[in-house]
Formats: C-alpha cells, sequence, structure tokens
C-alpha cells in the first residue's frame, strides 16, 4: 500500500507473464510487472497512458518511460531483467513534467530530474522479492506525482475512463460545460490527441481485457457489452488502432510463450 494511506488491492490481471495489479479505493493506482525469460520481443499494444518502468537486473538498474502508444509496435527487453512499472494518470504525468505529446510512440530514459528521485531507488530493487519492489516503487511514484490540481483535460479524461470509453463528445462537452469545439481544441493543445481518439482506445483496452479471459471471445456480445454499434463498429476501431482484427490481436496477445505481449493494455 502507498505510503500508508487507505489504500488496498482491488484486482489482479496476468497475461502471458505480465502481471497487473490495481490499488484503490477512489483513485486507482496500476502497477505491472514481468520477469523476463528469454530475448524473445514483446507486442506493446496500444495505450492511452504514460508508464514510469524501473528496469533492473542482478547487475544493473535504469529508469524509462514508456510513453502513450497510437499503433502497436515491438520492444526488446533482456533476458533475465525484471520490468516494473507504475501507469501514471494523465494529472500525475503532468505533476511530472510528463506531456503526453513529447511522449507518444516513444520508449527512453527518464529526464534527468526523474532519475534523480528514482534511480537510487531502482538500485535498491535489486535482489528483493516481488512485493517488496512494488511497493516502494508504487508509493515512490505516487509521493512525487501529487498533483496541486486537476487540470481541464485531466477532468476531461477522469469522465472517459469512468464511462469506459462510451462517452460522447457532446455529453462530455455538456459536462464540462464548454461548446464541442471548446472541448476539442482544449484536449489535444494539452495531450496531442482527440477526445474520442482516446475514448477509442480506453474503450477498446476494456473490450480485450474482457476477451483475454476467454478461450473464443464472442465478439458480438462483447461489442454489444462495451457500447459499439456493433461488431463492424468494433473490428473498424481495432484495426484503426491496432492494424489488425481483434481474433487477431486475441491471438497474438494469448498465444504461447514463444513470444510475449505487455500487458500495458
Amino acid at each position: 500500500m502507498p505510503d500508508g494511506e487507505s489504500w488496498t488491492f482491488q484486482n489482479e490481471h496476468r497475461l502471458r507473464g505480465y502481471v497487473a495489479h490495481e490499488f484503490g479505493p477512489g483513485e486507482i493506482l496500476r502497477c505491472w510487472s514481468h520477469a523476463v525469460a528469454n530475448d524473445a520481443p514483446h507486442y506493446v499494444l496500444p495505450n492511452a497512458e504514460i508508464n514510469i518502468v524501473a528496469r533492473y537486473s542482478g547487475r544493473y538498474s535504469r529508469v524509462e518511460i514508456f510513453g502513450m502508444t497510437t499503433g502497436a509496435h515491438w520492444f526488446k527487453p533482456t533476458a533475465g531483467e525484471t520490468l516494473l512499472s507504475v501507469t501514471l494518470s494523465p494529472e500525475r504525468a503532468l505533476a511530472l513534467g510528463l506531456h503526453p505529446r513529447d511522449w507518444t510512440d516513444r520508449i527512453d530514459a527518464a529526464p534527468d530530474a526523474l532519475q534523480d528521485h528514482l534511480a537510487p531507488l531502482a538500485d535498491s530493487l535489486i535482489g528483493q522479492s516481488e512485493a517488496f519492489a512494488r511497493q516502494h516503487w508504487l508509493s515512490a511514484i505516487n509521493r512525487l506525482s501529487r498533483a496541486p490540481e486537476n487540470t481541464f483535460a485531466a477532468y476531461s479524461q477522469s469522465h472517459i475512463r469512468a464511462s469506459q470509453g462510451q462517452l460522447s463528445l457532446a455529453g462530455l462537452a455538456r459536462r464540462m460545460q464548454v461548446s464541442e469545439r471548446q472541448m476539442q481544441r482544449q484536449f489535444h493543445d494539452v495531450l496531442g490527441l482527440t477526445p474520442k481518439r482516446y475514448a477509442q482506445q480506453i474503450r477498446l483496452a476494456e473490450t480485450i481485457a474482457l476477451a483475454d479471459a476467454c478461450t473464443s471471445p464472442a465478439w458480438a456480445d462483447l461489442a454489444a457489452a462495451k457500447g459499439y454499434c456493433d461488431q463492424s463498429h468494433l473490428i473498424r476501431d481495432c484495426k484503426k488502432l491496432t492494424g489488425v482484427s481483434p481474433a487477431r490481436l486475441h491471438v497474438l496477445r494469448t498465444a504461447s510463450e514463444k513470444s510475449n505481449t505487455s500487458a500495458n493494455a
């Protein structure tokens, strides 16, 4: 639990060696971890949030930023290392100086200011248990990323996330008490993508998470459950965001351990 607050374990999601943990109540803090068994590349899925990742083994540690991804791509870790990440809400990312427009489709070393804070902690994780490492990494980033106030874009994103990507632009504008044009412009100015695109990413991630638990997903039923007009609508959005159909994406995510898929989606 971060910093001794009233955080409790909420959920765990496993996918091909990755384990995602969620802590709440209220704002949900999510972290994921993976012990890398081989040098096989990992298939990173479209993701609408920024992650701070500690990569460490018995010989080294480093801190990297996994930015937002607008399409699927490959990432190659090193056998024997552990990946431990905290997923940042938009307001937390901005509080750390990580602007989404600067971290789109980018995996790179953390900026110097974050390295100064987090590199010693990453070093201290070497040789520790997974539970110890997770608690200390989550607590440190929780302290560093507390924002004094929510921004317009952060409030907008919180509404989209709460609706699991099903809130329309018109509905979002009404909630934020602005015109649809103002909504589009202010959201895009901060994040570099439109509210619609952000909602599509959130809704697809929610749909694929449900599919992960199924051997043979009923795509029409999943599409209906997540507010798509029909299965064709789901297929179009999935191809636009990932380049592949939902069925192909499901195969990539759940195939054998010959390769891996990042659970950060």
